[in-house]
């Protein structure tokens, strides 16, 4: 009876061996796994709420800003860009600075491939041409940077006339941004 007895140790201890290998082993296998999931969803919890910290932060901001300086912000760079309206205040400065108004066109929008951020502005490009003085040419570009929004001049072109005078061609550029629009309705 001994000899059985020392059998079904045996057994039992292939047994047990065989249960550690095909259930115990496995079932460690994931919970391991599981446990490795949860540290990577903790770090990914940890990771959003310091940028949710951040963000609060910047909210915080924002909402500082007096209303009357988002509304002077919301001037300077537009969420959208009348071209009707730009073109017409080109054409109004350069009549200011005496200038002889030849034309003005809108060229488009987005004209150039710059790096492209989250929030960065839209460009729109108008195109002028007049003739005049050298003295009315720097008056010009003097009121184009006194204009209430932004109008670039991008490209400057000068041409000698008969009798001192210039012919003068700009492209010149202005920005739109809705993140302006974002920050008016915090």
């Amino acid at each position: 009876m001994k000899s059985l007895g020392l059998f079904a140790q045996f057994v039992t201890l292939l047994l047990s061996i065989a249960i550690v290998f095909v259930y115990i082993m496995p079932t460690f296998e994931e919970i391991s796994a599981v446990q490795n999931e949860i540290a990577a969803y903790e770090l990914q919890i940890k990771r959003a709420s310091e940028v949710n910290l951040s963000l609060q932060g910047h909210v915080k901001t924002i909402g500082a800003i007096p209303t009357e300086d988002i509304q002077r912000l919301q001037t300077y760079m537009p969420p959208t860009v009348d071209e009707i309206a730009v073109m017409r205040d080109i054409r109004f400065i350069i009549n200011q600075s005496r200038m002889m108004f030849k034309t003005v066109a809108y060229s488009g929008s987005d004209v150039e491939s710059e790096a492209e951020a989250a929030f960065a502005p839209k460009v729109h490009e108008f195109t002028a041409a007049a003739e005049g003085t050298y003295s009315q040419v720097k008056n010009l570009l003097s009121l184009l940077e006194q204009n209430e929004y932004p109008l670039e001049a991008y490209v400057v072109e000068l041409s000698p006339l008969e009798g001192g005078f210039l012919t003068l061609n700009l492209t010149l550029r202005t920005y739109e941004n809705d993140l302006i629009n974002i920050i008016g309705n915090e």
